[in-house]
Parts: structure tokens; C-alpha cells; sequence
């Protein structure tokens, strides 16, 4: 998704992979129409053209891995698991935080809550399956759940991209006790914990900015341990330095890890 403000996902992803040395390329699957404060509208981008533009780039240029973030339409998911199958040899990366699908304008009487239970259902259906790691954002996993899927509890939809096929999850905003932490599981059920810094308070881009610097991370060869350790402490440096570029809310200071 398109994103004007560079507060998420493109073009501000884009900072993060040159920070992490990796050349990234993009697919628009829509576009956002908002100011710094809020997200007004979103437009979604024909499935037609985002395999199009898709398949253009992979054929032209070598691709070491995925990361899938908005999507907009079950076509477009459909077009995703295609090409996903043919470069099945690359890790991918699936994001289960904060999406943004009531901000569709869809032609139903239940004001797009059909709209959203078919998309999340597909989501949860086609992408589980073809993930190296889902990360999961425990703030937003109550978007997820689903009645077709016996998905009601974060653990739930851990359960679910694990027994789909994911090979990891990574699942952040973990409540420990009286603190926070984050763990990936693999689906060995081998668990490894990483600490969260009690004073950062996360936004909603969280998911989608770690699941990018792994992306970034697992292209270079990283081992998937050290790509998640890495990915964490490079997200959250960008959120503990908050930047103010409008009249609306801070937002996460990409350069941030590169300028300390």
C-alpha cells in the first residue's frame, strides 16, 4: 500500500532496506488517501496490473525473498499464491497486524463487514500456507479472528499459519507478565524470546516495519535467528525516534538506525 506520508509501508519501507543494504523493488497493491493524523479513504490497485507489474519485475530482476503486507482482494491473493508457487525456493514473509479493509468502499448492505470477514478468511487461507514467517502482531490479532476457521485468541491464529505450513511465527507485543516481549515459534514448537524496551510503545506499522527488515535481512543471508533479533532492534530504534512532519501524529524516524 501506497502511503504519502512515508509513515508505512511504501515508499518508507524502502529507507529501511537501503539502511540494511538490500535493493528492494515494490508492487502497489493500493493506494492510501490520508493526512499525517489519519487514514481517509484507501483505493486498491486492479489484480490484474499488480500480477502484471508483479511478473514484470521478476522476470527482469533476481529476487531473494517476499514480504506481503495490505492486500486488497481475493483475486489478488489468488495472483500472489501463483507466483508464490513459482518462486516457492524464496522465504516469504505474511503480516498479520493492522489492516485496513473498513476503509474500502464496498457496495453491501452489512457496510463492508462481508467485504472484511471474506477477505480476512482468504487472507488467512491462501498466504498462511506459503509464509517463512508469519508475524503476528498480538495488539491486532483480534482482526483476525475468524468463525471458519475456529480463530477467536491470538493463540488461535498462531495455531492456524503454523499448522497451515508457515515455518515460523513471529509474534509481537507479547504480554509477559507485567512486561513485553516478542517470540518466534517454530513449527517444530522450538521457541526462542526476544525483550521488548518497557518505555517504546508500538504503533500500528509495527508488523509490517519488522516484517520488512526481515525480508531485507533473510535476502542477505542472515539466519533467521539473528534476521529476527536484527529486524526487532532496527524497528524498534525508528519508533523510539519519533519525527513530527505534520500537524498530525509523530511517526517513526526511518534514518533513525542508520544516523546512530
Amino acid at each position: 500500500m501506497y502511503d504519502p506520508t512515508h509513515r508505512a509501508h511504501l515508499p518508507a519501507e524502502t529507507i529501511t532496506a537501503t539502511q540494511l543494504g538490500c535493493y528492494s523493488t515494490s508492487v502497489v497493491t493500493a493506494l492510501s488517501v490520508q493526512d499525517s493524523n489519519s487514514v481517509i479513504d484507501v483505493i486498491p490497485i486492479s489484480s490484474d496490473t499488480i500480477d502484471a507489474q508483479a511478473r514484470f519485475i521478476l522476470e527482469d530482476i533476481k529476487i531473494r525473498a517476499f514480504k506481503i503486507g495490505a492486500v486488497f482482494g481475493i483475486e489478488t491473493l489468488d495472483a500472489i499464491a501463483g507466483i508464490a508457487a513459482d518462486y516457492h525456493d524464496l522465504p516469504l514473509i505474511s503480516t498479520f497486524g493492522k489492516h485496513f479493509y473498513n476503509h474500502v468502499e464496498v457496495e453491501e448492505p452489512s457496510g463492508g463487514r462481508l467485504y472484511t470477514e471474506m477477505l480476512t478468511d482468504a487472507y488467512l487461507d491462501i498466504l498462511a500456507p506459503l509464509s517463512y514467517i508469519a508475524v503476528v502482531d498480538s495488539h491486532y490479532a483480534q482482526q483476525w479472528t475468524s468463525d471458519d476457521f475456529d480463530i477467536h485468541t491470538t493463540d488461535d491464529l498462531i495455531r492456524h499459519v503454523l499448522d497451515l505450513g508457515a515455518e515460523y511465527c513471529l509474534v509481537l507485543n507479547e504480554r509477559y507478565g507485567s512486561s513485553m516481549r516478542h517470540r518466534l515459534i517454530q513449527c517444530t514448537d522450538r521457541e526462542d524470546y526476544f525483550a521488548h524496551d518497557p518505555h517504546i510503545q508500538t504503533p500500528a506499522e509495527f508488523a509490517d516495519m519488522v516484517a520488512s527488515a526481515l525480508a531485507c535481512l533473510l535476502a542477505n543471508g542472515e539466519n533467521t535467528i539473528d534476521a529476527v533479533n536484527l529486524s526487532l532492534t532496527v524497528a524498534l530504534k525508528q519508533i523510539e525516534h519519533q519525527i513530527q512532519l505534520g500537524m498530525g501524529k509523530s511517526q517513526p524516524d526511518r534514518l533513525a538506525y542508520y544516523e546512530t
